[in-house]
């Protein structure tokens, strides 16, 4: 089976971002996973943050692991891997798009209609940057340019889909905002195009997530060549979902779904840097996007892509809230096995990687300077007993692949605990690997790691599982050094990984035999 996310505008892009995540701790079905993003704003910060965040997971595919959960699934781009319907434009605007000057000249007509539906400002304004809040500009662009069978990456999406058609079936997932320009214009047009091109497929099921308002800034300003100012208002972000969701229902512009997903906050988290685009935006991570995640998992394990059925027959209505609105814990995140699914494998990922980042890495790094194998005696059973030679630059490289994904993790899930003042997150102890300072979270030095926190790194974790990083050290010294499918530096990190799990979820969790 494989599965297909488009995420479309700069919260789209961070809602990818938090699945990336939750693909490294093992939480994705098997099967591959095809990611899309759409933006006009192809310089968008949080586009950016995504795509390295993505690099770096395949980087660490390319560790033979075995078979443990840990970066379990194959994740495909495109090329692109973005999407914009400017191409290389450098200054796109409306009135350029769809040839305003001539329209006047030879359809008198449909330029005065043209004149009526935008302002001087929407057509004015250059668009590099995204559609600005205005999804009536994007939706015409869209609507316009997205051909999925003629043009990459859309052309090898549409065969990937049919591909899969032919077989298990497909199931495709759109999040973006609905309170903006970008996804609010792209989650429903680009749906119903997909809807149309494949019309027939009943084993092709599409779900989606509306972001509704969960962040908000002070107003931005662009000015246009002209002298014009074009203002983007966030005051407007409450009108402008009411104006969506009441449009998508009158019209029925939401049946080309099987499933969706609206997810929003009642306190709007107010973003530290605000700005209009480009670079410059790239909002930290919030929770509601690790919502989003979730809800894209749920889709794409419990919707039956080989059932038929209409929008109306496989829609189902749940509803997910806290307990207290002004917390956030694990048994908050909707979680169906009722098992602490999420809890054990984030908060595996979450030791895995401050194990690794606080002893081991740097353990290593000092073996190769200064010698010593002997105080170390994992090393000697992973490393000089099958000859692995830490001056290799290949083997170097490797463990360097690894530090930096554990590094962008814990800054993630970091940011995730510092996403508002109103809302106290309870998942992990952010703090033991994290500070914020002048309204940006960092990741402390490791030797500044506070060790003493691990054995109660994850909230709410039971007693019988608070193991410190000296019964981790013990556990290692011991460990087997064989794993099925796993090279020889796999057989390392597939060893750290299993012991950094709760104790009584490891022999569940992986079958481990003897």
């Amino acid at each position: 089976m494989s599965y297909h996310v488009i995420g479309i505008g700069g919260s789209g892009a961070k809602c990818i971002e938090a699945l990336t995540h939750l693909s490294a701790a093992g939480m994705m079905p098997d099967g591959d996973l095809n990611i899309l993003f759409v933006d006009p704003d192809t310089a968008n910060g949080s586009l950016d943050r995504a795509q390295t965040t993505l690099q770096r997971y395949l980087d660490c595919r390319q560790l033979a692991l075995g078979e443990i959960n840990l970066f379990k699934t194959n994740i495909a781009l495109p090329k692109p891997s973005v999407w914009t319907p400017f191409g290389d434009n450098a200054n796109p605007t409306l009135e350029n798009f769809f040839h305003y000057s001539a329209l006047k000249t030879q359809n008198e007509a449909a330029a005065h209609l043209f004149d009526i539906l935008y302002s001087p400002q929407e057509k004015e304004v250059v668009l590099d940057e995204g559609f600005l809040g205005h999804p009536s500009i994007g939706a015409a662009i869209m609507a316009k340019k997205i051909k999925l069978g003629s043009s990459e990456p859309w052309k090898t999406f549409k065969n990937r889909v049919e591909l899969d058609s032919k077989s298990k079936g497909s199931k495709i997932f759109l999040v973006g905002s609905i309170f903006g320009g970008t996804g609010a214009s792209g989650i429903p047009t680009i749906a119903r195009l997909i809807r149309r091109e494949f019309a027939g497929y009943e084993n092709i099921k599409i779900g989606g997530v509306l972001l509704l308002p969960y962040f908000s800034f002070l107003a931005a300003e662009k000015k246009l060549s002209n002298g014009r100012i074009f203002r983007l208002d966030p005051q407007n972000f409450i009108l402008n979902t009411q104006a969506a969701l009441k449009y998508y229902y009158n019209q029925d512009y939401l049946d080309c779904f099987n499933s969706v997903y609206l997810l929003g906050e009642h306190s709007l988290t107010p973003v530290k840097k605000p700005s209009a685009g480009g670079n410059s935006q790239a909002n930290d991570p919030h929770f509601i996007e690790l919502y989003a995640a979730l809800a894209a998992i749920d889709f794409f394990k419990n919707i039956d892509a080989s059932a038929g059925g209409d929008f109306y027959s496989t829609l189902k209505y749940n509803m997910v809230a806290r307990k207290d609105i002004k917390i956030l814990n694990w048994e908050d995140l909707p979680d169906q096995n009722n098992g602490n699914a999420i809890m054990n494998k984030i908060g595996t990922l979450t030791q895995f990687a401050f194990a690794y980042l606080k002893v081991y890495y740097p353990m290593l790094q000092d073996i190769k300077k200064n010698g010593k194998s002997y105080v170390s005696p994992w090393y000697i059973r992973f490393f000089e007993r099958k000859k692995i030679s830490l001056d290799n630059n290949k083997i170097q490289q490797k463990l360097e692949d690894m530090k930096t994904y554990c590094e962008i993790f814990l800054k993630w899930i970091a940011c995730i605990h510092k996403t508002t003042d109103d809302i106290s997150l309870d998942l992990v102890q952010s703090r033991a690997f994290s500070e914020e300072k002048n309204m940006t979270v960092n990741l402390l030095p490791p030797e500044e790691f506070r060790e003493g926190d691990f054995a109660n790194l994850i909230a709410m974790d039971s007693k019988e599982n608070a193991n410190g990083l000296d019964i981790l050290w013990k556990k290692m010294c011991d460990a087997k050094v064989k794993a099925k499918n796993a090279d020889d530096l796999g057989c390392f990190f597939n060893a750290l990984y299993k012991n950094a799990m709760r104790p009584n979820k490891l022999e569940e969790e992986y079958n481990v035999r003897n």
